[in-house]
């Protein structure tokens, strides 16, 4: 019952920004709270590091970062203590992001290699290849890349496929690899307006196509797709996210020459980061505001 509950919580009302499909986040926060409520009267140890997990969702929402892995280790040591894997898989997977964002991918990539593969293989790869293209070791990241490729089948995605897409676009990006990038765009059209929570963690589907397509120049696709992205994020109240759209926003912005609109969003997205202490993209926003001499 807690699973199908956090489920309903993660795709009906937290992830989708359709009709339908609201992003309520007040009601996934309600579900949430009554699956801790089970949780903390059931006996099932797989159960113990929920309430953790859901936390952390909670304050990597509201951008509160290193609370989120505080949560996230104090769901560790519960699930230690209960003799379950699952601690150590949320720590990594939910912890991911976080650490991307605060610039701990080193971090990440250790806690990521604490993992069994199992039967999700494809996710562990995607999660790795990722953490090696941030770290620069661009050629072990183009080797597991490559072997989430070769196991990929025809046609479109099931929806439970997105994450390992979505962490191969990033991915894509950052390996320079535009034909790679192009496929992965067309496949994850369809989910521009939702978030990523198949991989135990949030991530902005739009912002992640807004920034491929910026990559390949579509700018108006760029733009499009941040605004979807910026769409779901606002009505989930995410805040790591939306300053991420803002300054992607910015950077599409200044290639077009609106320097005046891009410094709105550049001086939001600069005070939010802060704030959140995301250190990578903070420096990535301060260099466009230095080039701009603002």
């Amino acid at each position: 019952m807690d699973s199908g509950m956090e489920a309903v919580a993660g795709k009906v009302y937290l992830v989708g920004a359709g009709p339908g499909d609201p992003g309520e986040r007040a009601r996934a926060e309600a579900l949430w709270n009554e699956g801790t409520e089970l949780s903390t009267r059931g006996r099932d140890p797989g159960l113990t590091a929920r309430p953790a997990a859901r936390e952390a969702m909670r304050r990597t929402l509201d951008g509160q970062l290193e609370a989120a892995l505080e949560a996230l280790a104090q769901g560790l040591s519960l699930a230690e203590e209960a003799g379950t894997a699952r601690g150590v898989q949320d720590d990594a997977l939910r912890g991911l992001t976080v650490r991307r964002h605060l610039g701990r991918m080193g971090e990440a990539l250790e806690r990521l290699q604490r993992i069994e593969e199992g039967e999700d293989h494809q996710l562990i790869w995607g999660n790795k290849a990722l953490c090696l293209a941030e770290l620069g070791r661009l050629d072990e990241a183009r080797i597991v890349l490559d072997q989430i490729v070769q196991e990929w089948k025809p046609g479109p995605p099931p929806y439970a496929a997105t994450s390992h897409l979505v962490l191969s676009l990033q991915c894509a990006v950052l390996l320079d690899d535009r034909d790679l990038v192009m496929r992965l765009v067309q496949a994850l059209n369809r989910h521009a307006g939702f978030l990523s929570t198949r991989a135990r963690d949030l991530t902005c589907i739009g912002r992640v196509l807004g920034d491929a397509t910026a990559f390949l120049e579509d700018l108006p696709a760029a733009k499009q797709y941040y605004q979807q992205g910026l769409e779901v994020c606002q009505k989930v109240r995410f805040r790591p996210e939306i300053a991420l759209v803002r300054l992607g926003l910015a950077e599409v912005l200044l290639q077009e020459g609106q320097q005046l609109e891009a410094l709105e969003h550049l001086d939001f997205a600069i005070g939010e980061f802060q704030v959140m202490k995301m250190q990578p993209a903070l420096e990535r926003a301060l260099k466009h505001k230095g080039l701009l001499g603002a």
